[in-house]
């Protein structure tokens, strides 16, 4: 039995002593929880200055948000399942350093504010049908650079077996030979207290159209692994993510204990001359790093979040995530299987005499399964500075472990400017070699000639800032604040937006040095998505990278990308028809298109017709100003095949609600509500600044809100919230009851609008 155990929480504050769970105010909650978003005030003071270890792991606070120390306490009752049985908690991840007591006995420890843990409580749930649990956090410990949080982030699962049993995370599922025809699955399994009399089934199911599964191939067996073959494979693929599930049974005597793990059939292979191939075809990996949090949420994402934040990058056309510097949430994992997203998992502890054995094995064994998984990172650095090789050391003993753990997909490594990883031997240690800061002034054209056996990716590249809707950089923080990295590179901390046209530029120009060098094994933007932390100085919050903002809400170069990788014909313009300069005024407009050619009117007189686009790159044109309406039509082969239209808008008169779920499921599903203030005509405003209020009733409530704007210090689980360039988030969560659910939006000086969905019980068999 594995059950979600996240309601009914009691948490605390605390000072860091954990003496007294009484000493401090109390209320109930739901989990995952980050209680540093939820309860902090943004704050110069609570900057940390960049503390570094050997000259070159980073750590450093500067989201402005408290981080503190945190105290959480449920009573759990305990099924009774089994005559002699074991008890176990999962936790999927708690940030940052955890003390887990039973009873008040101290039950467990983990350092690592990232990866999940299992605990095994058996010892002090024997013959309890109830125990306290108490979980001591804190997140004054700083672990990376970015915004971190603080709390029971993510879910808690209650695990019950027999006393002979499958051993939590103990199962290894690979499909080492493959062809058309057939695939051969191998499967280990992990028995506890096995004894005389222990038998073992597997079965492979594969989903029928419907709510049924179909049986493809089980077999019995006693030893720890096991072959088994299934017909006519259907392969995991990023555009067809097929997924299979093993039903392993263990029977001894009267017990019963069963696991159901999913998997995929797939193939890979890193090339260090012609790139990846998957399932034996040439795929250009595309795609970004992100991190873990998200606006109006924090790092506290419920499922839905981490899907969303598959599919949005799905529509620009990426098919690869890297889980920048840590491991992800199973969640996202999950998202990225069944979307058929690829993904690169990482630790960032390199320390083996600091816990980095025990994180990479607890990486590794929880998360083997994901057919999505085709690298294990780990490290984010270059090694030792001046040739020294004792963290090339520590990396060889995590290679060695990942290949003893899972010698089914190949290691890597991020490489920083910050030593010479060839001079240290830090590179030659793992299979596949990544350079961030888009190759870090051609080290992978130097290396590729150098080490031609050897595979490489770039795997940051394009470190551009800037900010939704702005287009003109604009500075209002303190001068002559600067912050030297571990690289050596000096950045001015004077708090300032930063251009789109910057952002779009730095793109540009560093992912074309990607497709100039096809021995490369693709790209990954740095970042995917804005996130809090690394910002350009206070009072800015936010880091301004990422082709989305916080809210997932897509700033130009995201375009420019649907234009590179996407499939389905599409035209963008920017900035928006609404520029501060006298009718006739030159200005710059800006074009991404997969089209072949384009025919732009301005207020119904045609000014550009037919004209060519240039191949893999934006468009820039010159063009008198003159308010009113532009609309350009995109052609295919002398076929329209979109369009789009800026308008100069009127006065902000009410708002838009752009809802991507309109019929929830009961019980903490989750809408992603856009607010756009329009005017009479309900055309946009880009620059609208407004304040709106945002009431929900019926069978949901408000979870959070957010604008994207990396200078807000508004608190984003309260009702309130000002637009930035015309936009903001409302995030709705669905109760347990189903029924409707109802959003007021108000605002000053404008008509209130609203939105009507509904949260219902779907049918059964139907998946999301």
């Amino acid at each position: 039995m594995k059950q979600l155990i996240d309601n009914q929480w009691l948490f605390r504050k605390d000072d860091g002593s954990f003496s007294d769970f009484c000493k401090f105010p109390a209320r109930t909650l739901d989990l995952p929880h980050d209680w540093c978003i939820e309860e902090g005030a943004f704050a110069k003071e609570n900057y940390i200055h960049s503390v570094r270890e050997e000259g070159h792991l980073e750590f450093r606070h500067d989201s402005y948000l408290p981080r503190g120390c945190g105290m959480y306490q449920k009573c759990l009752e305990i099924p009774q399942l089994f005559e002699k049985q074991r008890v176990f908690l999962e936790f999927d991840g708690v940030f940052g350093e955890s003390t887990l007591f039973v009873d008040g006995i101290k039950a467990g420890e983990n350092s690592s504010g990232y990866t999940g843990a299992v605990y095994d409580i058996t010892p002090f749930a024997a013959g309890k049908k109830e125990v306290t649990l108490e979980m001591h956090v804190s997140a004054e410990r700083m672990q990376g650079w970015w915004y971190e949080g603080g709390g029971i982030y993510r879910h808690v699962w209650l695990i019950i077996k027999p006393d002979t049993h499958l051993v939590p995370w103990g199962i290894a599922i690979t499909t080492p030979d493959i062809s058309e025809n057939s695939a051969r699955i191998h499967v280990e399994a992990e028995v506890a207290n096995a004894a005389a009399g222990s038998e073992l089934l597997v079965e492979i199911l594969y989903p029928e159209s419907g709510s049924g599964s179909k049986l493809l191939a089980q077999t019995e067996f006693s030893k720890e692994s096991i072959d088994l073959t299934i017909d006519s494979p259907r392969l995991w693929d990023i555009d067809s993510p097929h997924c299979y599930t093993a039903r392993i049974t263990l029977k001894k005597g009267s017990d019963l204990d069963v696991e159901y793990v999913s998997f995929g059939i797939r193939y890979f292979e890193f090339t260090p001359d012609k790139g990846f191939f998957l399932n034996g075809r040439h795929l250009q990996l595309r795609g970004g790093n992100i991190h873990h949090d998200f606006g109006g949420l924090g790092t506290a994402l419920p499922d839905r979040a981490h899907e969303k934040n598959v599919e949005v990058l799905k529509e620009m056309g990426a098919n690869m995530i890297r889980s920048s510097h840590n491991p992800a949430a199973p969640a996202l994992m999950d998202a990225c299987d069944r979307m058929g997203m690829l993904l690169w998992a990482e630790t960032r502890n390199l320390h083996t005499d600091k816990g980095a054995e025990k994180d990479l094995t607890a990486l590794i064994r929880r998360d083997r399964n994901h057919p999505s998984v085709i690298l294990w990172s780990l490290a984010n650095t270059a090694g030792g500075q001046e040739g020294n090789r004792n963290l090339t050391t520590m990396l060889k003993t995590l290679h060695d472990l990942a290949k003893k753990l899972d010698p089914s997909r190949p290691t890597a490594v991020g490489l920083e400017g910050n030593a010479d990883a060839n001079a240290n031997g830090f590179a030659d240690t793992v299979d596949v070699v990544g350079y961030n800061g888009g190759g870090m002034g051609g080290k992978d054209v130097r290396d590729h000639e150098n080490y031609p056996e050897r595979c490489e990716v770039i795997s940051e590249y394009s470190s551009g800032r800037g900010a939704r809707g702005i287009y003109k950089e604009e500075e209002f923080g303190e001068s002559g604040i600067f912050e030297i990295l571990g690289d050596g590179r000096k950045l001015a901390k004077n708090g300032k937006y930063c251009s789109e046209l910057a952002l779009l530029q730095s793109h540009a120009r560093e992912w074309e040095h990607v497709m100039e060098h096809p021995y490369l094994a693709g790209g990954l933007m740095w970042s995917a998505i804005e996130y809090r932390g690394e910002t350009c100085g206070f009072p800015v919050v936010t880091s301004q990278f990422g082709v989305l903002d916080i809210c997932r809400f897509p700033k130009d170069t995201y375009y420019y990308y649907q234009m590179l990788w996407g499939k389905k014909p599409m035209i963008h313009i920017f900035p928006p028809w609404n520029r501060d300069v006298p009718a006739g005024t030159p200005v710059e407009l800006y074009c991404c298109s997969n089209c072949d050619s384009v025919t732009l009117e301005l207020n119904g007189k045609v000014i550009m017709e037919n004209e060519t686009l240039p191949e893999n790159k934006y468009a820039v044109w010159e063009i008198p100003y003159e308010p009113g309406t532009l609309i350009i039509r995109g052609k295919k082969e002398g076929k329209a095949v979109c369009r789009k239209r800026l308008v100069t808008p009127g006065k902000a008169a009410t708002v838009k609600i752009i809802s991507d779920n309109d019929c929830m499921t009961p019980g903490g599903d989750i809408a992603f509500l856009r607010i756009n203030v329009v005017d009479g005509e309900k055309n946009f405003v880009p620059d609208a600044a407004v304040d709106l209020e945002i009431t929900v009733t019926g069978a949901g409530t408000l979870a959070g809100v957010c604008s994207g704007d990396p200078a807000s210090h508004e608190r984003e689980n309260t009702p309130f919230i000002r637009t930035f360039s015309g936009s903001a988030l409302a995030i709705i969560k669905s109760s347990a009851a189903p029924g409707k659910i109802t959003v007021t939006v108000k605002g000053k000086e404008l008509q209130s609008a609203e939105c009507v969905f509904w949260s219902a019980i779907p049918p059964t068999g139907t998946q999301r």
